[in-house]
């Protein structure tokens, strides 16, 4: 058997065989044993009776066959002897048959085991129960009985040996043949083993249901790892039966399943990716390529015209570089390979030198900034990532909010242990569809609002992954026609920091946002 499901059925086969011929055997044991006690005590009972009688004074002038014969016809006369009686021999002390109910060993001597007892505690209590060998050969179950016919139990004494007058002294066994005492076990054996043959087909059946329910599901998780490596991953993703159970294997098929969605997202998010990135570099190097080569034939003469094409080209290889960096920054960023500097830092300082610096920015684009912190509010952070967060959102704001417009930074203490940065304008707001995919790189909510195209859409990935580093959330509440206000939380305590200043290893896989949407 080579495969599982085989190897499994064999396996429950083997544990429901071992502990189940044992018990059956013992069981069939202790039954046979039991009948054959059952049938040697029902024996012992008639030999004392016998005994008993014998030994009254009404039986002491009666001759041994008179006795057999007047037993002989109460066992025939029905009632409770017939059921537990057997064959009655009496023998002188040597062991010769006097008398026999059945007529079959007159005159033969029997090899009587006997018990060296001088004291006799318990009435009529028999010399030996058990089985013996009778004359002819037969097997018997036997209860014999050492009688002193003068009233009382005398001294043992083996046949053959020094032993009272014959006369005086004499055996009365009581016998019936040795298979008889489990005679029931004709009647039981066959059921039991029936009872036994029931147990083992439905053990049968019950291997080969848990077996195959077993390796059911490890049959898909492999059809799913070969569609999955011959790039088919619907088939690997479409594992509905993952949670039809809570076993290890139906964990086993949920982790393959979601592994699967995750190599899937990144596949398209590789492809994405590439398309992204050529779109963006397209523009810049059409540009770049042709008022190079207009410079080069000398279409352009005029040496401003050199000036303005010498410009532009600057403008859009310093858009490449910036794309580049922004890349290499958010790859390191994912990776975990960038480090934290974590230390305490003064919120009120950082909000001013930021509201300050916006302030200006905004009166040149006409939009009033204000900004508020309450004083001695401190927290645990990367001072230089948390600017970086701030000054991206700000950038948005400010570029997406219309003239006479207001942009507002403020933080607060908020619970627990935290403090939550909050950046809001009064620009168009964001429709509900785009905010989900705020935190995408490059996903941009409209390309007409991108300054021409200006933006690659990194920043906001950037951020994610900065508040992530911190182990904090950004929440997103945004009206169409009222504004946008993007509220950035992040821990004060050391505990969440116990990594001093390094990132905590980021699933690659995973390309959801984790933007928390409100509204």
């Amino acid at each position: 058997m080579r495969t599982i499901r085989g190897k499994l059925t064999l396996a429950f086969l083997l544990i429901i065989i071992v502990c189940l011929v044992p018990t059956s055997t013992a069981a069939a044991y202790v039954i046979r044993r039991y009948q054959r006690q059952d049938a040697l005590e029902r024996l012992t009972s008639f030999g004392q009776t016998v005994a008993g009688a014998m030994m009254a004074r009404q039986f002491s002038q009666i001759s041994p066959t008179e006795t057999v014969i007047l037993f002989k016809e109460q066992k025939n006369s029905g009632g409770e002897q017939k059921n537990n009686s057997g064959e009655i021999i009496i023998t002188d002390a040597r062991g010769i048959v006097l008398a026999d109910s059945e007529n079959r060993y007159v005159g033969m001597q029997w090899a009587i085991p006997t018990q060296q007892t001088d004291v006799r505690t318990v009435p009529v209590r028999p010399e030996y129960t058990g089985k013996l060998a009778a004359p002819d050969g037969r097997s018997l179950a036997v209860a014999t009985f050492h009688l002193d016919r003068r009233g009382r139990f005398g001294p043992s004494a083996p046949p053959g040996g020094n032993a009272p007058e014959a006369s005086q002294v004499s055996y009365v066994v009581v016998a019936i043949p040795w298979a008889s005492t489990s005679d029931a076990w004709s009647v039981i054996g066959p059921r039991l083993q029936g009872i036994v043959a029931a147990t083992l087909f439905l053990a049968i059946l019950l291997a080969f249901v848990l077996s195959r329910s077993l390796t059911s599901r490890l049959g898909q998780l492999t059809h799913g790892a070969n569609a999955m490596a011959g790039g088919d991953y619907r088939r690997a993703m479409e594992l509905t039966e993952a949670r039809a159970s809570n076993d290890e294997i139906g964990n086993l098929v949920y982790a393959f399943r979601t592994m699967a969605t995750n190599v899937a997202r990144a596949q398209q998010a590789q492809r994405d990716l590439v398309a992204n990135v050529s779109h963006e570099l397209k523009t810049p190097l059409t540009s770049i390529q042709g008022f190079s080569q207009a410079m080069i034939d000398g279409t352009v003469t005029a040496e401003s015209e050199h000036e303005d094409l010498a410009r532009i080209i600057q403008q859009e290889s310093q858009r490449m570089r910036r794309l580049v960096e922004q890349m290499l920054e958010l790859s390191r960023l994912e990776s975990g390979t960038v480090h934290l500097e974590t230390a305490p830092l003064r919120v009120d300082e950082l909000v001013a030198n930021i509201g300050k610096r916006y302030t200006r920015l905004g009166e040149a684009a006409g939009v009033t900034v204000r900004w508020a912190a309450p004083p001695n509010l401190a927290l645990n952070a990367d001072g230089g990532r948390l600017e970086q967060v701030l000054v991206n959102l700000l950038d948005n704001a400010l570029q997406y909010t219309d003239t006479g417009g207001l942009v507002t930074l403020y933080a607060r203490s908020a619970r627990p242990n935290r403090v939550e940065f909050v950046i809001q304008d009064t620009g168009k707001g964001i429709p509900p569809e785009d905010v989900p995919r705020l935190f995408e790189r490059f996903y941009q909510v409209e390309r007409s609002r991108s300054g021409q195209g200006r933006h690659v859409g990194l920043g906001l990935a950037i951020v994610r992954e900065i508040v992530d580093a911190h182990q904090g959330r950004i929440t997103v509440h945004s009206e169409l026609g009222v504004g946008t206000s993007i509220t950035v939380s992040i821990p004060t305590n050391e505990d969440a920091h116990q990594w001093s200043g390094a990132y905590r290893q980021k699933d690659a896989l995973t390309t959801e946002p984790r933007a928390t949407v409100a509204g």
